[in-house]
């Protein structure tokens, strides 16, 4: 598996990365699913993209499980969106703000469901034309500076 930097940090990461947005299988906790994740790792895979919002945190579970001892040699990425999980099936999530309680909230569901306590990575999901730019970027060094493996300065 070749393997490169991602962008300017020390972050080796495979030329390959493993979603976990299945198409035809379940964003769930579902054994085809956590194949899928277990053979990538052992083709060499080291880094998984996810996102709370995927089966509502489903996929995330999952990756956990895949992922399970073997956190070290991983680069993962999940993400957060700007809208909560709908309160019944098959309705829309209602839109929210990237408020700095909403970040860190939504980050430390996500760590407990990847059985982990840092991701590498902690995107935006969407755009919040709701909230400056400004406002966010501290919400999200806030919400570093708390959770990350290296934190900022």
């Amino acid at each position: 598996m070749p393997y490169t930097y991602f962008a300017l940090t020390d972050l080796r990461v495979s030329r390959l990365c493993q979603g976990t947005a299945f198409r035809d299988l379940p964003r769930a906790d579902d054994p085809r699913a956590l194949r899928v994740l277990r053979h990538a790792i052992e083709r060499g895979i080291n880094f998984f993209d996810t996102a709370s919002a995927y089966g509502w945190g489903g996929a995330e579970t999952v990756l956990g499980k895949a992922i399970t001892g073997r956190r070290e040699e991983l680069v993962l990425c999940t993400k957060v969106p700007a809208i909560l999980a709908p309160t019944r099936e098959g309705e829309a999530g209602s839109p929210t703000r990237y408020s700095r309680s909403y970040l860190h909230q939504e980050l430390e569901a996500s760590l407990g469901r990847l059985q982990t306590d840092y991701v590498d990575l902690y995107l935006l999901h969407h755009f919040d034309p709701h909230m400056p730019p400004d406002e966010i970027a501290a919400s999200m060094g806030f919400v570093a500076r708390k959770t990350m493996k290296f934190p900022l300065p």
